[in-house]
Order: C-alpha cells, then structure tokens, then sequence
C-alpha cells in the first residue's frame, strides 16, 4: 500500500525533504568516485568515510553509493563543504591512487545536484550518510 503526503508517496516525500534540507547547506565540490575493484555499496560506503577521515578531516559531506548495473563495482557521488587543507584537485589524485576513478568539479546549486544525489536513497540496495558537524 502507497500512503500518500500532500500528493506525494511517503519515499517521494522523504526525498524531497532531504534535498531540501540539504540545498541550504554550503556545498563547494561535487564528486564521483567509482572502484576498479569490485565491492559492495555497505564496503564502498565504508571506504569513502574512512578516505574522508583521512585525507579530509572536518570536511562537511553527503554522500549516496550506487552499485553498478553489471558488476559489483560501486560508485559514490556525493558533495563537499569547504575543503580546509586540500583541494579538489588533491581529492581526486589521493582517490584515484587509492580506489579507482574520481571526478571533484565545483559544485553549482543551479544544475540540481543535491536532488540528484537524492533521487534513490529509498532504495534498500543504496548506502548513503552524510557529516554536516
């Protein structure tokens, strides 16, 4: 049974709310990281708070993991508060030596990325969180 918010499902609710919640945040990079191994989204979703801890400690961030369509090989898109000791650039050296592939463009509030990063999080195969402190 769908229940039904204000014309919306409660997962089509719940979606809106976070990237609302999210959009009047200070974001300045948005990212793509992806493995050249395979790993789970729970493993990718640990790797990538670990690689936060770091190499970019006290970087605010919100980050979903999606798994690939044919492999097991994750790929996380997340954004960025202010980088304190790094810059994207370094981000994405330090990843790619680390995991795989990385993308770290500046982030424009204008092209929707916070409800792109938003639009499966009910889904049960997606990991996502965030650190806002």
């Amino acid at each position: 049974m769908q229940y039904k918010v204000q014309g919306l499902s409660r997962g089509a609710r719940f979606i809106s709310e976070v990237g609302d919640w999210l959009r009047v945040r200070v974001w300045e990079h948005f990212c793509t990281f992806t493995f050249e191994e395979d790993v789970s989204t729970i493993s990718a979703g640990r790797c990538f708070t670990r690689f936060m801890a770091c190499h970019a400690k006290g970087v605010k961030y919100f980050y979903v993991v999606e798994p690939h369509n044919i492999r097991l090989c994750a790929h996380i898109h997340c954004v960025l508060g202010p980088l304190l000791c790094m810059s994207g650039k370094d981000i994405e050296a330090e990843w790619r030596w680390k995991y795989g592939i990385a993308e770290v463009k500046p982030y424009d509030k204008t092209k929707g990325g916070i409800y792109y990063l938003c639009k499966r999080i009910t889904d049960p195969k997606i990991e996502w969180d965030f650190e806002l402190i």
